[in-house]
């Protein structure tokens, strides 16, 4: 025989009914070189189906006492490979009925949905009505199946292909041994007592469900490889020590409202969703963002918690600073609350909907806090969002922290309310310094004291406060936006190491101020104000200092209104000895200076002044006349005589003063000249 031909055997005895292995004799004949014959038997293996039938009276029995319950009325008798398909024709056939421990040499279940025989069931009722052995159990087609027969503890292992599975509270303890795998779109749901052992395969877009709305279901030993949907069904509190690896494409999904404790180091890379109850990490991840109870850390992943739902995460939950900001997953919480309990632990990009509250409690804290936030905070929704602490740990900012917080009430009131403290990035960062910047058209209120020494920017909506950002260096409104000091009680105080800026015209500042030791940087647009005070009053000194950046051409002289009031605002106390104008700039010669007028704040630019000069000198006998412009205002003047010209100036004689008229005109005609001197000299002096 050459290797690698296949050969047909034609069986010329009459045919058996029984299946088993049988010994096939062949002759063969070799015409190579050299030339030779051999005889020896071949061991032939069939496997013979059964085809599920059900009689006519509806008993639909499954047992080995000879009941025609199957097609071509034949009989089962263990060993045998039965089938359950969409041509049975008995009455009531789905109901199969088992009598007694069966060993079938396998189980193939391929129905329909749609048809008569769309759901199969097993039914069993005592412990001993059960399947067991070596035997497998195949399903297929999209119709369904339910076991709740006795205690199965056949070894060969659960396979669906397609359609569903119930194993269901049966009257006894199954122990399956060899796991389950799902593919092709295939649903189970496990309700059973006892356990499925060998772990469990989960195939894309198919799932398993862990029970049924009650206790059972939740033992099952083994790894399980989530790359469909796994989803926890129970109504009592349930501990998972399993790992779970899988794809991108998994789901895990608690549904009840119990809690679901999660502590294998599992490295699944697909999305969490706590619809209800409970989701608790224990499994302390490592640094790389591996081997925590939710999985790895993974670009795209999402974990979403909804309304009434809450999630208690571990130290580490997705890893530290050895994950990329980018491959951090995304926390969505609509409506539910985020816990950590245990020790500090970084976050990615946070979603906060519907009253949503992000909360911590560590166990401990030192120099590592609470949160480190590792993206942006977006807020949205109906109603208000919180973030918050059980013991006053703080959250620790990433370098630059967006807040995009929308209007979700409708109203003035906080739409996002922060009553942690803020502080720079951890230790595992560098606790560099760090930025808060607001955005979206919402309110954020600060209520704690915040430590983070990076700027406080608000872009867009409002930053209120009630606690303190005393260490944050620079504060800059933009225009339109809003920081609202209102609630403070004493009123804000500008510390001497921060400056209060704009970077476009008009911002907005709500409250009471006291700028006196602080600093003022303001970026003017020539014509509107660069801040608008519609409540509270702006206190200066006259050690403010004061900046002003402006935008356009240089100001020629004149008065320039930067800081504005509406309703009940006001600049007050004394207006900064000096400013300093950058940008354009003022008119060439020209000076500036601060002025408080009608409790608004104004940029005087003075224009360059003219030299004196005269405009006329004659002499007429003794009478000698001059006349000039450019002098001060109603300014006085001396006129100096002297005879000899290289006298010091203390040495002429004052023989007249006098004043300039209103304009600081000069128009003087005085009888001084002696004609008995050769010469005379006069000088002007203010």
């Amino acid at each position: 025989m050459t290797p690698g031909v296949g050969y047909v055997y034609t069986n010329t005895t009459a045919a058996t009914n029984a299946a088993g292995v049988y010994s096939l004799p062949v002759n063969v004949a070799d015409s190579g070189t050299p030339a030779g014959t051999a005889s020896n038997n071949i061991a032939l293996t069939v496997t013979e189906y059964l085809t599920w039938n059900g009689d006519g009276s509806g008993n639909s029995f499954w047992d080995t006492t000879g009941d025609v319950e199957w097609q071509n009325a034949r009989v089962y008798s263990n060993a045998y490979t039965v089938r359950f398909d969409d041509s049975a024709t008995g009455v009531d056939a789905t109901n199969v009925n088992l009598l007694e421990t069966l060993l079938p040499g396998g189980i193939v279940v391929s129905n329909t949905a749609g048809t008569p025989t769309a759901n199969y069931t097993f039914n069993g009722s005592t412990s001993t009505e059960a399947i067991s052995g070596t035997t497998s159990l195949l399903k297929q087609g999209s119709g369904a199946l339910t076991l709740q027969e006795g205690s199965d503890n056949f070894s060969g292992g659960i396979t669906v292909g397609g359609g569903s599975l119930l194993i269901s509270d049966n009257p006894g303890t199954v122990a399956i041994l060899g796991g389950l795998t799902v593919t092709n779109g295939g649903s189970v749901i496990l309700d059973e007592v006892g356990s499925i052992s060998g772990g469990i395969t989960i195939g894309n877009a198919s799932s398993v469900q862990i029970g049924e709305n009650d206790q059972y279901g939740h033992t099952f030993n083994g790894i399980v490889t989530m790359d469909g949907t796994l989803i926890f069904n129970n109504s009592i509190d349930v501990p998972i020590a399993n790992v779970i690896s899988g794809a991108s494409t998994g789901n895990l999904v608690q549904s009840n409202v119990n809690n679901v404790t999660l502590s294998g180091a599992s490295t699944f890379a697909g999305n969490v969703l706590v619809n209800s109850g409970t989701l608790t990490d224990t499994k302390v991840g490592a640094a790389d963002g591996s081997n925590g109870g939710l999985g790895i850390a993974a670009a795209g992943k999402t974990v979403t918690v909804n309304s009434g739902a809450a999630l208690v995460v571990a130290q580490n939950v997705f890893g530290g600073n050895l994950v990329s900001e980018a491959n951090m997953p995304s926390l969505i919480i609509n409506g539910g609350t985020v816990n950590d309990t245990t020790k500090y632990t970084s976050i990615g990009s946070v979603t906060l909907n519907n009253g949503a509250t992000l909360t911590q409690s560590p166990s401990s804290v030192n120099s590592y806090q609470g949160y480190q936030f590792r993206g942006s905070i977006t807020v949205g929704g109906s109603s208000p969002s919180t973030i918050s602490t059980g013991n006053g740990a703080d959250n620790h900012l990433d370098t630059n922290t967006v807040f995009n917080v929308a209007d979700v009430t409708g109203d003035s009131g906080a739409d996002l309310t922060v009553s942690t403290g803020l502080r720079n990035t951890s230790p595992d960062f560098g606790q560099v310094p760090s930025s808060l910047i607001k955005s979206g058209t919402g309110t954020m209120l600060l209520t704690a004291s915040n430590t983070y020494t990076g700027n406080t920017i608000i872009s867009a909506g409002t930053l209120a406060l009630s606690g303190s950002i005393s260490n944050s260096p620079n504060i800059i409104v933009s225009s339109g936006a809003t920081f609202d000091i209102s609630a403070l009680s004493p009123a804000f105080v500008l510390m001497p190491n921060q400056t209060l800026s704009n970077n476009t015209s008009t911002a907005i500042l709500n409250g009471s101020a006291d700028a006196s030791a602080g600093k003022i940087s303001l970026t003017y647009a020539s014509g509107t104000p660069s801040f608008n005070i519609p409540s509270g009053t702006l206190t200066l000194a006259s050690g403010t200092t004061f900046k002003v950046n402006n935008t356009g051409a240089a100001l020629a002289a004149g008065s320039y209104k930067i800081i504005s009031k509406a309703g009940s605002g006001s600049v007050g106390g004394t207006a900064p000895s000096s400013v300093t104008v950058s940008g354009g700039g003022i008119v060439a010669g020209g000076t500036a200076s601060l002025s408080i007028s009608n409790n608004e704040l104004y940029l005087v630019v003075s224009g360059a002044s003219s030299p004196f000069k005269f405009t006329g000198i004659s002499i007429n006998g003794t009478t000698l006349t001059l006349s000039g412009t450019n002098g001060p205002d109603n300014g006085n003047y001396v006129l100096l005589e002297s005879t000899n010209v290289a006298l010091p100036l203390t040495n002429w004689i004052p023989v007249l003063t006098n004043t300039f008229d209103g304009s600081g005109n000069l128009n003087l005609s005085t009888n001084i000249v002696n004609p008995n001197n050769s010469q005379q000299f006069y000088i002007l002096s203010q």
